[in-house]
């Protein structure tokens, strides 16, 4: 996959997308490019739509430690975001349970 989605409504729009696909596979240099997007957002906020369902995505041991830093951020905002980002790699890596058990 090659990440090439500039800035402006048409690059969130394609972060939206991929926020909501299935599996999808990333080499490290593309993982890498996507994890400064997001944190970007959570640094500074903008476009909230797409991170939250990237994040789980990203998952590697260094992008959720910077994950864990900003949750302990000064701007509550920071914070905020930084959690929610976190919250989400956690609800996907639990096993989906079925109704009959």
């Amino acid at each position: 996959m090659n990440i090439a989605c500039g800035g402006g409504e048409d690059g969130a729009a394609a972060l939206r997308v991929l926020a909501r696909a299935g599996r999808i596979a990333l080499e490290e240099t593309e993982r890498d490019a996507l994890c400064v997007l997001v944190l970007d957002v959570i640094d500074r906020g903008g476009d909230e739509s797409w991170f939250e369902g990237l994040a789980p995505k990203l998952e590697t041991p260094r992008f959720h430690q910077l994950l864990l830093d900003r949750g302990q951020h000064h701007d509550g905002e920071v914070r905020r975001r930084a959690r929610w980002a976190i919250s989400a790699i956690q609800r996907a890596s639990k096993p989906r349970q079925t109704p009959d058990g």
